[in-house]
């Protein structure tokens, strides 16, 4: 439509700009615009005071408040919406912006006193007041600044959606704006062209371009099995028009290799990232963005493979390109800021990891759409990160942002709303709300299960998710079979001393202690140490959990010199990595007052058992059920001391 309707809009900014040079012009005047803006775009607004705001559309105004005022009214009828009255204050002599009367010119003549701006129109924010309850006036000055950072990042942007005709670069937009569904539409028209095209070799390198791109939408929105068939067919014909070391190829290179990764094939992903990254080495016509792309990407593939220091390194050569070759806060620095908080949060550092996440969300407000994918993806590293943190109302208020975002996209790869549907299961687990949690862990495996191969590594997380919240009903069978499940897909697609087999190792130990079968508990959280304490850049929470689950093996076999050893060696790491009143702390402080207490060490108990019951007061609040319980043992405990004494 916007192709098509490029002439109406040429020809309607040519007649502006007629009408504009005939007028007798007045140096200053008043003009009023009333519309709606979503409550959401309203606060940002809002925010924005004393900054600049740009029409990028047409403008119609009045120069009677009286006639805007109505349409401000009409817009409060959609209880989403707030009804805003602009005044704005024009300064001819600031004015580049060609602008007509309409008096003679409109249907309706002089009844609206309307006043046509042409596009890009940009005001100061001044003064904003309620009127009444959802209406506002907001004081615009018409002004000649330019946010030069803002001018420089579209203009980046502009270059990199310039293809090779009108209908290819609109087509990129779209998917830049996560509009994947509208963006097949147009290179399938691309791919009718091409066809009646005469020129065979262009059509034939047009062809190849098309199927990669519609690979590359199918890629997003989750259809991994399909895009990777489309880039397959592209570099098909690349192979026989193309020489190997030409750009083109390290581009479906490039895809087939991410593709690969999300279908859990590391060992083809590494290959074909690793060619990609080889052509553009060596290309002297390749854009630096391009190159940081190349080693994002494996990184990323490290990271799958569980080899972070490996990942890190790469996501830091990343970084540094995109510093040295684009402005400040472009969009492309999301992907560095997203790669280095991903990295971050699997290493436990996680205010660094939040950092990170709430850099890339403050570019991504400027940016994008307020219904952006890729924002839901961010809200989803955030809701994670505080997640890990233990502040999990907070954690649950960004995983419920994300879903309200990717609910209402029509084309949403389902595979990002099964990450969601996951995420608020782990919180509800979490909160010891089982019920819940299980309903959105079946929500993510019916999805999984229809987009993912049978051994997909993602689909084992799920199962893994299943039988943690299982156990925790003590539901042991069940949990079992589905650690199974987990460890069996693990074992056939992970390298051996991936950090996950360590935690499913860890997971099935767990499941044994319950049943009591104590020295196969054992056998699986040796099997666990074993991996972690080979892992260089592991997160040593990780062990300290190992460490942790060990000591209640011991205990439950009264062996309560080992159980407080290794308890200890817990807490060490616990103190090192984790703020003073998170759970886990009372939970490791917490059942050393329980083995201390068995030993009959009943002030050490005490101790143990009052900066627990802190910790849980803190955590989840004095009327949790984890908090008046661990009352109850403290006055146990209390009552064995004075006892004694």
């Amino acid at each position: 439509m916007m192709i098509k309707m490029g002439v109406f809009i040429r020809d309607l900014h040519r007649e502006i700009k007629q009408i504009h040079s005939e007028m007798n012009q007045m140096t200053k005047f008043i003009v009023y615009r009333g519309q709606g803006m979503s409550i959401v775009d309203f606060e940002r607004f809002i925010k924005r005071k004393g900054g600049l705001y740009t029409f990028y559309n047409f403008i119609s105004t009045s120069t009677h408040q009286e006639t805007a005022l109505q349409f401000a009214n009409r817009a409060k009828l959609d209880l989403k919406t707030i009804g805003i009255l602009f005044q704005m204050e024009i300064d001819l002599l600031l004015c580049s912006i060609p602008f007509a009367s309409l008096d003679n010119t409109s249907y309706y003549l002089e009844a609206e006193n309307e006043i046509l701006f042409s596009t890009h129109t940009t005001f100061r924010i001044g003064e904003i007041n309620k009127i009444e309850d959802r209406l506002w006036k907001v004081n615009l000055t018409l002004t000649r600044d330019i946010d030069q950072q803002s001018q420089f990042i579209t203009s980046h942007l502009r270059n990199e959606i310039l293809n090779i005709t009108g209908w290819h670069s609109l087509a990129v937009l779209l998917h830049k704006m996560g509009k994947y569904d509208m963006a097949i539409d147009i290179f399938n028209r691309i791919c009718e062209i091409t066809d009646d095209n005469n020129n065979k070799g262009k059509s034939i390198t047009t062809l190849a371009s098309t199927y990669n791109n519609i690979g590359l939408m199918n890629d997003s929105m989750g259809n991994y099995s399909h895009a990777l068939s489309l880039y397959k067919s592209a570099l098909e014909i690349q192979v026989k028009s193309l020489p190997s070391d030409h750009p083109l190829m390290a581009t479906v290179y490039n895809n087939i290799g991410m593709a690969y990764r999300s279908i859990g094939d590391y060992k083809n992903a590494l290959l074909y990232c690793e060619k990609t990254l080889e052509i553009r080495s060596k290309s002297s016509s390749v854009n630096q963005t391009s190159l940081a792309t190349a080693y994002s990407n494996i990184g990323m593939v490290y990271e799958s493979k569980g080899d972070y220091s490996t990942a890190l390194s790469y996501y830091e050569k990343t970084y540094e390109i995109q510093k040295s070759s684009l402005p400040p806060h472009h969009p492309s620095f999301t992907l560095s800021y997203n790669n280095l908080g991903g990295i971050n949060s699997l290493i436990g550092h996680y205010s660094t990891a939040l950092s990170y996440y709430k850099k890339t969300f403050e570019i991504q407000e400027k940016s994008l759409p307020s219904n952006h994918p890729s924002i839901a993806t961010t809200y989803n590293n955030i809701g994670h990160v505080y997640q890990l943190m233990g502040k999990y109302t907070t954690s649950l208020s960004y995983y419920q942002d994300a879903l309200e975002i990717q609910q209402n996209i029509v084309s949403l790869n389902q595979l990002a709303l099964a990450t969601t549907y996951n995420n608020i299961g782990l919180v509800y687990r979490m909160m010891e709300q089982y019920s819940i949690a299980i309903s959105y862990y079946e929500k993510t495996l019916k999805i999984e299960e229809t987009a993912l191969n049978s051994d997909h590594p993602s689909l084992a997380f799920t199962y893994n998710n299943l039988g943690t919240v299982h156990q925790a009903m003590r539901g042991y069978s069940t949990g079992l079979s589905f650690y199974e499940k987990t460890l069996k897909i693990w074992q056939k697609s992970l390298p051996q001393d991936h950090p996950l087999l360590a935690t499913i190792h860890n997971n099935i130990g767990s499941v044994y202690d319950a049943m009591r079968e104590y020295k196969q508990a054992l056998t699986h959280y040796e099997q666990a140490v074993e991996i972690q304490q080979k892992l260089p850049s592991f997160n040593q929470l990780h062990l300290a959990t190992t460490y942790n689950n060990m000591g209640e093996v011991y205990r439950s076999m009264e062996d309560y010199t080992n159980a407080l050893s290794y308890y200890r060696r817990t807490l060490e790491i616990e103190e090192k990595h984790l703020p003073n009143k998170h759970p886990s702390l009372a939970i490791t402080v917490s059942n050393m007052a329980v083995a201390l207490d068995a030993n009959k060490q009943y002030q050490a108990a005490f101790e143990h058992a009052e900066r627990a019951l802190d910790i849980f007061c803190h955590a989840f609040g004095p009327t949790h059920s984890q908090t008046t319980q661990y009352q109850i043992y403290l006055n146990e405990i209390r009552q064995k001391l004075l006892s004694v004494e």
